[in-house]
């Protein structure tokens, strides 16, 4: 038996119909680890006495992912096209101290390195063909992550660690750390009944 991640291959109705192959039903292993009762226990870490009424005064989660939501949008349409239409752009290399301003409300974008590469994105389209725009394939994807859920399960993980990572340590909650290193403890941490769909689907295979 095998599992894949997800990747886009769902969006683009790619996946390989194997009956030992079994999916995740997110873009990968990291987008479970976007999980309350794991995040809350490694704040724990630098703070031993928080209890959960405390860590949610302190800080709302929830806003904290409709920001990952609302900053990694663009980022993850542009990751889809450039799947869907094999050219050979590279996926972003996020820095979110440097890419993101979390003092404006919504938050933005700082700086011009992702509005650079998402023209990058429109040139290799229209490459392709003169006809295609960046916005109008942005339209064609964007319903994928359109509510938070769907966000937070299509939106690569390694962003979303890495943006929610940022916006806990500048609110003192987290020590300074590699998306690796977070990664690493959250899934230790994270809830095991997320996977309880896939395990079904396994039991089933195996009976």
């Amino acid at each position: 038996m095998y599992m894949a991640d997800a990747d886009f291959e769902e969006i683009l109705n790619i996946q390989e119909q194997i009956e030992n192959v079994f999916y995740l039903e997110k873009y990968s292993i990291e987008n479970y680890f976007v999980d309350k009762d794991g995040i809350y226990e490694l704040i724990r870490e630098r703070h031993p006495t928080l209890k959960d009424r405390d860590i949610d005064a302190l800080v709302d989660l929830n806003q904290n992912l409709k920001n990952c939501k609302i900053l990694l949008t663009d980022l993850a349409c542009a990751f889809v096209i450039i799947q869907r239409y094999s050219h050979g752009t590279s996926y972003f290399g996020l820095n979110p101290p440097r890419d993101c301003n979390l003092t404006c409300n919504p938050p933005a974008h700082r700086n011009t390195f992702i509005s650079t590469y998402l023209n990058e994105i429109e040139q290799e389209l229209k490459n392709i063909d003169g006809r295609y725009t960046w916005a109008s394939k942005k339209r064609e994807f964007v319903k994928h992550f359109n509510t938070l859920t769907k966000a937070l399960r299509n939106i690569p993980g390694k962003y979303l660690l890495n943006l929610l990572k940022y916006q806990l340590e500048r609110a003192g909650l987290l020590n300074q750390l590699s998306v690796q290193t977070l990664s690493y403890k959250l899934s230790k941490e994270c809830s095991v009944s997320q996977f309880s769909e896939l395990q079904e689907r396994i039991t089933d295979y195996i009976e």
